[in-house]
């Protein structure tokens, strides 16, 4: 079941932020011009005491390109609710559309 709501980029990392988590961006396609290539979004969380766990990474090129895995101790650092909250903004921009939720200069 995809998800009905559509994310911009702006709105995905406001919604992030709130919980702690830091975007960690990975601009291969726009620097490279490859089109093999992607640009990547990871989520990596800033609150101790397990900084610096990540939970996944989604395409700002593409639709339903990416993925939630659960890195050691990102999980243990939000409540369940919190948590919730994580992996469905990150499922939700994953099916964007994606020139709806590239990034905009």
């Amino acid at each position: 079941m995809l998800p009905e709501m559509k994310s911009s980029f702006d709105e995905f990392i406001k919604g992030i932020k709130k919980f702690g988590i830091m975007p960690h961006l990975r601009f291969r396609r726009s620097q490279s011009g490859d089109v093999t290539e992607h640009d990547w979004v990871f989520l990596v969380n800033t609150r101790p005491p397990h900084n610096g766990a990540h939970i996944g990474r989604c395409c700002t090129c593409c639709i339903g390109n990416g993925s939630i895995n659960d890195y050691d101790h990102f999980k243990e650092s939000f409540s369940y609710e919190e948590y919730e909250t994580i992996v469905n903004l990150l499922f939700d921009y994953i099916y964007t559309d994606s020139q709806y939720k590239s990034i905009q200069s």
